[in-house]
């Protein structure tokens, strides 16, 4: 075990674990946000488990029986001592003892001039800015506060008043007891959507070849770690059949993502789909063509894709149905057709390339696309403000820059002579209420598993549909979230909006010729060991419960007459 004092002497590019859920935990996460190549699994505690700011919490027990691959552990805790010995005793070499940097930080924290230093550092304004703070009585220097403490204190306590008066104003609720936005989304972490470019056919995936904060492969789908250290290259796209393989393809969002990741890992599914009589004598080669945030009609998309590039499939198991009725809530709530992929993602990345300057011809364009990227930076700020000051001075700085992304500025036709958007994505159909809206999700969501199913048995495969299960339906019996911040309650209208309909149309399903497995209950009774977030994802408990409702569905496609 190595002692460290600063977090740079922390290994790059391997999976860390920090050992310690509490105050000590959040402080070296938050130490690490400043080093972007060192890569955040999630934590560890032995009395602890659900989610930290998006991370999973991992029980020491189970933990210390799987010692993860690769896994470099952090201690945070007064106990570092006992920890490193049970970590020993379970043969975790990599471990670190960050508790010093703990004590050294909080004792900073803690010094009495501290509070008043974040406070008043908040009200220190850049200079364009200054004439409106000004007259907020926000306009002071670091010299008047260094010089003038009291002043400091007054500026500070007047700023604090100010921006929950503008918050409760704006959002209707007291600036300290409403929810805050940590910036994950409360999304475990290794579920989030990161590192995405766009695709032409798909809309967006994963960075391709990446090793870091996750693994991909030349397509940017996810790919298990120690399967790509142990045979670089192998995974990727089309994946050639061998002698004996059994090619079972995964499609879906998130979930199905987290699925394949698993079968990787635990050796549930494969055993299961090895015993089946067909397939005795084949080896099980799990491919993952699932994709965070994904929805229909991506996943037929994709396979289109992959089958005209020669992808051979034996057997495709699609998850979904969270994410469309998610994802299509919320784009039709933005004013985004709902069949396009999702707008946080798709047309995000789009806003970001504009931003950038895709189309910059001239200074003025970079000007305006500064403050255009400026006034979004400092809306996420405000959104994730600790205090109704910091809240203020970003909303301010937010209201700076619009004005300015606005403002021709000596070239008044502008607005004229550059289209709006390179990524249009306004509503192509007319859809006035929610329940036309579900109804459109459900049709289409239908049409796509029948033309992946036409796809799929043209070639001789087996297709299996999967309604995922998800914590927010009704019907599972009521479900205590992890977080009582979490500010997901919108998820439950979008999932009982959904689920009913795809419910009524699994007839028509069946009627066409597809395979498909009402799994949305199956976690009934066990929604806390189940879930790993406040979302749609799940624990390894949760995915082995699927495994097996996977298992017996395949089982009676291959026995049945």
């Amino acid at each position: 075990m190595k002692t460290i004092n600063d977090l740079r002497e922390l290994p790059k590019d391997r999976p860390l674990y920090i050992y310690g859920a509490g105050t000590a935990g959040r402080v070296v996460k938050n130490g690490m946000r400043r080093f972007t190549r060192r890569c955040l699994v999630g934590f560890v505690d032995s009395t602890k488990t659900g989610t930290l700011d998006g991370f999973p919490i991992l029980p020491a027990e189970r933990f210390c029986v799987e010692r993860p691959d690769r896994a470099v552990v952090i201690i945070a805790s007064h106990a570092w001592e006992d920890i490193a010995g049970r970590l020993a005793a379970a043969g975790i070499p990599h471990v670190y003892n960050a508790y010093p940097y703990v004590e050294r930080r909080l004792a900073a924290a803690n010094h009495p001039s501290s509070s008043l230093r974040r406070t008043a550092a908040r009200l220190i304004l850049p200079g364009e800015l200054l004439a409106s703070a000004a007259g907020f009585g926000l306009a002071a220097t670091a010299s008047d506060i260094s010089a003038v403490p009291l002043l400091a204190m007054g500026a500070a306590a007047l700023a604090d008043a100010l921006g929950g008066i503008w918050h409760l104003a704006e959002r209707g609720q007291d600036f300290y007891s409403a929810p805050k936005n940590t910036g994950t989304g409360g999304v475990a972490a290794p579920y989030q959507l990161r590192l995405a470019v766009f695709n032409p056919y798909f809309g967006y995936t994963h960075a391709p070849n990446a090793r870091y904060p996750f693994t991909t492969n030349n397509f940017g789908f996810k790919v298990w770690a120690p399967l790509l250290d142990q045979a670089p290259g192998a995974w990727d796209y089309p994946y050639p059949r061998r002698d004996g393989d059994l090619l079972v393809g995964i499609f879906g969002g998130s979930v199905a993502q987290g699925f394949a990741e698993a079968a990787a890992r635990l050796p549930d599914l494969v055993e299961r789909l090895a015993a089946l009589p067909p397939f005795r004598k084949r080896k099980v080669r799990i491919l993952n063509f699932a994709l965070s945030g994904c929805k229909q009609p991506q996943q037929l998309a994709i396979l289109s894709y992959f089958l005209a590039l020669g992808q051979n499939f034996d057997v495709v198991i699609n998850i979904d149905g969270f994410n469309e009725g998610a994802s299509g809530f919320t784009n039709w709530r933005a004013g985004v057709e709902p069949s396009f992929p999702a707008e946080n993602a798709w047309s995000e990345l789009g806003r970001i390339i504009e931003g950038e300057g895709s189309r910059l011809s001239s200074l003025e364009d970079v000007r305006r696309a500064y403050h255009k990227l400026s006034a979004r930076h400092s809306a996420e700020r405000a959104a994730a403000a600790g205090t109704a000051a910091s809240f203020l001075c970003h909303r301010l700085r937010q209201l700076h820059h619009e004005r300015h992304a606005n403002t021709p500025a000596g070239r008044p036709d502008a607005a004229q002579t550059t289209p709006e958007t390179l990524f249009p994505s306004a509503l192509k159909r007319p859809l006035p209420t929610t329940d036309a809206l579900f109804d459109g999700i459900a049709d289409q969501w239908q049409a796509a598993s029948s033309a992946m199913k036409d796809l799929v048995h043209r070639r001789g495969g087996i297709y299996l549909h999967v309604l995922q299960p998800n914590q927010w339906y009704e019907p599972c019996g009521p479900y205590v979230p992890r977080d009582a911040n979490h500010g997901f309650a919108w998820i439950a209208e979008t999932v009982n909006g959904s689920y009913p309909r795809f419910l009524g149309r699994m007839p028509r399903l069946r009627a066409d010729g597809v395979h498909v497995l009402d799994a949305s209950r199956v976690f009934d009774g066990h929604l806390a060991e189940a879930y790993i977030d406040d979302v749609c994802h799940y624990t390894d408990w949760g995915y082995q419960r699927l495994f097996a409702a996977v298992g017996a569905e395949m089982e009676g496609i291959v026995t049945e007459p």
